[in-house]
Order: C-alpha cells, then structure tokens, then sequence
C-alpha cells in the first residue's frame, strides 16, 4: 500500500491451507485464490429465477453534469487506485479542467447505459490482501481480507448509478422505510410483526478476484467469474447486499415464528442453489408488537446452533442498516 504507507504482513510461509503451509508465491495465490472464490466449484442451478415475472421496463433519464460533480466531490483523495494508477484527486484535477474532458466523461457514462455494455477495462481488479485487526493469528487466509481496487473512471460512473438506484428507491420507499410501514400498517390491522435478519457466509470473498497483491508481489491474472440473488413466498423478503430480512405479519407472535423458520428454510435451500450458503450463527430474530404484552418468544430456525434447546432468542434492541430499532418503534434507543 505504498499510496498511503506501507504494512507489514507475515512471512509467506506462515500462511497455512488445508493444514499445509505455503512455502512459495505461487503457492500462497492459489491458497488466496482457493479463500477467496469460495463459490468457484459449486453446483448452482439458477432457474429458479425464471419464475419471477418481469416488472415493467422505464425510461433511463440520462445523467447530468451535476450528478457527475457531487459523485466526484463525495470520493476521498487518499483512496487506493485501481490499475491505472488514476486517483480520484486526478479526476477531480481533470474536471477542473478542460471542458471536452469533462464532456468525454460524461459522454462514456451516459454511453455504457444507452448501449448496455460495461467496458473490460472497467472490470479489471487487483484483490490488496490486508490483515483483518485483532486477531490471534495470522497463519490461515480467513485472517486477512481481500479490498478490491477497481478503474476509478468505472467506480465513478458506478457512484452516479448507485445515487440514482438509492434515490428511486427511496422515492418508492427503501428498504428501511419499508419496514417501518409494513409495522405500522399491520399495528392498524391488529397484526403483529416478526423479521428474522440473516447473513450470507463469506459473500463478497466468494464474488471472484482476478489478481492479488501481498505486499510488493502481485500475482498472474486469474479468470474471475461473477454471479448471484434470489426470492422467497409467504414472508416478504427485504434485502441489501449481503444482509437478508424475512418479515411475517399475523395476530401471534407463535404463528410468526412457525411461518419465519418454514421461510428460513427456503431462503436456505435458495442460497443453495447459487453456490452460497447462510452463516446461520448471525441471523437475528426481533419481533415489533404494539400491546403491552411481555411476550417475546424465540425461533428455533432448525440448523445449528439455533435448533431444540438453543433456540434463537430475540433481543431488546435490534440494529439494520444503521437504524436502532426498538419493539414499539418509539426511537429512543436509535436517538
């Protein structure tokens, strides 16, 4: 990372994989690259996404001027550059500058929308391995975290795309707000609301990497292949990334959970089938209820370690998307 300042990392032989250690360079990218494309030799069947119906297709409104200016303004100086060394203080230099460059920016961002098409150039990566702090040793891959550093000009145009999909999806109510309404509209019903949160394991190693640097060695080009997301009946599925929220409506908390573990089971099985699996010691269970009852029962979710005598057990507060949510939605806690 000699942009910022150097860090040290462990000696190459210290990196164990499958109990051997990694004696050479050579070695040490396929004990990365085995980590860190976890989904690269599973059987996935993706057909299931056939049975989605498509939702109605709407105009693109072409970027402006200004939505490239506050995308840049947002990106820090001191980022890490992909490939071509650009750095976002060059793009910002660049913009400053001649009026054509800007043009010719704005013209490729608007030209990869209306053509459809993603530049090769934009997909080229390097995978910078970097410790993960305080753990007790370093001697296995799992310990170290894979940053990826993509074109700079591709993540720009990615933050103009990102902004617009956030501010539709606000318009159209977020995720967040989404779930504040189904409550509430489900308190006017005299329902009860109940979400189980989950985690996919290891979701972004598993998107696959291209090249690695450890230190001052960077490793041969390696194919990188990507692919995934899914949907589920009978509880509505909300989504982010690699964080998952079933939520369940009904006049008992009891009938929630039944109907969330049978919902849990499937979204399992759905994951499955796209080569991932759920890190099932994450999911969380919160239930929102507008009575006065104490009652708050845990989900026995059938996989461990949540199954039988150790089942899920809700907690006071719960914590999405950076909002504190309590059980009556009164706020205090998040404010």
């Amino acid at each position: 990372m000699s942009w910022v300042q150097q860090r040290k990392l462990p000696p190459c032989k210290a990196i164990q994989y499958q109990e051997q250690p990694c004696h050479t360079l050579p070695q040490l990218w396929d004990a990365l690259h085995n980590t860190y494309n976890s989904v690269l030799d599973r059987v996935f069947d993706i057909s299931i996404l056939d049975s989605i119906p498509d939702m109605p297709v709407r105009g693109w409104v072409p970027f402006s001027a200004i939505e490239m200016q506050e995308a840049l303004a947002s990106c820090s100086n001191v980022s890490a550059p992909g490939l071509d060394h650009i750095k976002w203080s060059h793009l910002k230099m660049l913009m400053h500058g001649p009026t054509h460059i800007f043009t010719i920016l704005l013209s490729l961002a608007n030209a990869c929308l209306w053509v459809g098409h993603w530049s090769k150039h934009f997909k080229e990566s390097m995978s910078v391995i970097i410790l993960k702090p305080n753990k007790p040793s370093y001697s296995a891959p799992k310990a170290f975290r894979p940053i990826v550093l993509l074109n700079t000009v591709g993540k720009l145009i990615e933050k103009m795309l990102s902004n617009c999909i956030q501010f539709d999806g606000v318009a159209s109510d977020g995720a967040g707000l989404i779930l504040m309404h189904m409550v509430h509209a489900g308190w006017a019903k005299g329902l009860k609301t109940s979400i189980i949160a989950f985690d996919v394991t290891q979701f972004f190693p598993s998107l696959n990497h291209e090249e690695y640097a450890w230190g001052d060695f960077i490793s041969d080009l390696r194919q990188a292949d990507i692919g995934l997301d899914p949907l589920t009946r009978g509880c509505f599925l909300l989504s982010y990334v690699d964080d998952g929220t079933l939520v369940m409506q009904s006049k008992s908390l009891l009938d929630n959970c039944d109907a969330l573990k049978r919902a849990y089971g499937v979204i399992f099985e759905l994951f499955k089938k796209f080569g991932l699996t759920l890190e099932h010691d994450k999911s969380e269970v919160f239930h929102f209820d507008q009575s006065h009852s104490k009652d708050n029962p845990p989900v026995n979710l059938g996989y461990a370690p949540y199954t039988g005598v150790t089942p899920l057990k809700p907690k006071l507060y719960w914590q999405y998307l950076g909002f504190y949510f309590d059980r009556k939605l009164t706020f205090t806690e998040h404010v």
